[in-house]
C-alpha cells in the first residue's frame, strides 16, 4: 500500500459544560463572576429580580381582583335572573287564575262559547308554558 492510499484516522472529542439554575437570580459564585467583569453587576441583577418579582405580584393581584369582580357580577346576574323568573311566575299565576275565574263566570251566566274560548286559551297557555319549561330543563 502506498502512502496516498492510506486512510488517516483522526479522533476528536467535544467537551461541553452546561450550568443551569432556577429563579431570577444566579448562584452567588456566578454573581461574583459577573461582578468581576462589571463592578456593579450584582446590584443591577438583584434590582432587576426585585422589579420582576414586584411586577409578577402586581399582575397576580390584578388577576385575582378581576376574577373577584367577575364572580360578583355573575352572582348579581344570577340573583337578578331568579328574581325576574319568580316575578314572571307570580304574574302567570295571577293571569291563569283570572282566566279560570272568567271561564267559570261565563259558564255561570250561560255563555258556553265564551267560556270554552276563555277556558281553552287559559288551559292551552298553561300547557304550552309547562312544555317550554320542561324543554329548557333538558
Amino acid at each position: 500500500m502506498s502512502n496516498g492510499n492510506k486512510l488517516q484516522k483522526h479522533q476528536s472529542q467535544i467537551v461541553s459544560r452546561t450550568e443551569l439554575w432556577q429563579g431570577p437570580v444566579p448562584p452567588p459564585a456566578v454573581l461574583n463572576e459577573y461582578n468581576a467583569i462589571l463592578p456593579d453587576a450584582m446590584e443591577r441583577i438583584l434590582a432587576m429580580a426585585e422589579r420582576e418579582a414586584a411586577s409578577r405580584q402586581a399582575n397576580e393581584a390584578a388577576k385575582i381582583a378581576n376574577e373577584t369582580l367577575h364572580l360578583n357580577a355573575v352572582k348579581d346576574d344570577t340573583v337578578s335572573y331568579r328574581s325576574e323568573v319568580r316575578r314572571g311566575q307570580y304574574l302567570a299565576t295571577v293571569i291563569m287564575i283570572s282566566g279560570i275565574a272568567a271561564t267559570v263566570f261565563c259558564a255561570y251566566i250561560k255563555q258556553p262559547w265564551i267560556a270554552a274560548v276563555l277556558g281553552s286559551g287559559t288551559l292551552g297557555n298553561v300547557v304550552i308554558s309547562m312544555l317550554n319549561a320542561k324543554g329548557k330543563q333538558q
